[in-house]
């Protein structure tokens, strides 16, 4: 058990066993087969609620393979994406992938800043946003509140205004199309549902 409370076997040959053990309980784990030799080499999904969310993750929708791009200096652009390899709800840890990564850390009243590799923020709050648009995504270079929570196997990222992020789907769409963004109506046809993959080092 490592010093995260995540559980790693050595399996035959270069065959890695990676456990995840949530709080660092393992009587509910994900476990995860693979060749990949070395532990924290892994994203791995998030499906059962944390005391705390703070880690690295990548936000994915993996109904379309695609992570949310946290190397980006402005988020709201179409296409704020890269695209991810996902294997038994794991995703290889490399330099591609922690380069889009982003680090969540603990504010107050239970929310969370989410910081991208390139360093700056996301969220979203239509009162504070320039064009106080329903839909849309703040870059900051502060931190933003963001709410987190597990729905079903997917997770809602709520900004300030109740808003949550979903990865937009209408490639036929006017303006900003295929990304990431905040919406005030999650349960649009076109909205894909999003999930957090944590890096397990």
């Amino acid at each position: 058990v490592s010093a995260r409370g995540y559980v790693v076997a050595v399996g035959a040959g270069t065959t890695y066993i990676v456990a995840m053990a949530y709080n660092g309980i393992a009587d509910s784990c994900k476990v995860v087969v693979s060749g990949q030799p070395t532990e924290g080499e892994y994203f791995v999904k998030v499906t059962t609620e944390p005391k705390n969310w703070a880690g690295k993750y990548l936000i994915v929708c993996e109904q379309t393979d695609l992570a949310f791009d946290g190397s980006l200096d402005e988020f709201d652009v179409s296409q704020n994406t890269q695209t991810v390899s996902i294997a038994d709800e794991a995703i290889v840890a490399d330099s591609k992938t922690m380069a889009i990564s982003f680090d969540i850390r603990s504010m107050s009243d239970n929310t969370y800043s989410i910081q991208g590799a390139g360093g700056k923020f996301i969220g979203y709050n239509a009162a504070e946003a320039e064009h106080q648009n329903k839909n849309g995504l703040q870059t900051s270079s502060t931190a933003l509140p963001n709410q987190i929570e597990i729905d079903g196997l997917n997770v809602n990222i709520i900004g300030a205004d109740g808003s949550q992020l979903r990865y937009n789907t209408d490639e036929t769409a006017t303006g900003r199309k295929l990304l990431f963004r905040y919406y005030q109506d999650p349960n649009n046809a076109i909205l894909a549902p999003v999930q957090l993959y944590r890096y397990i080092g």
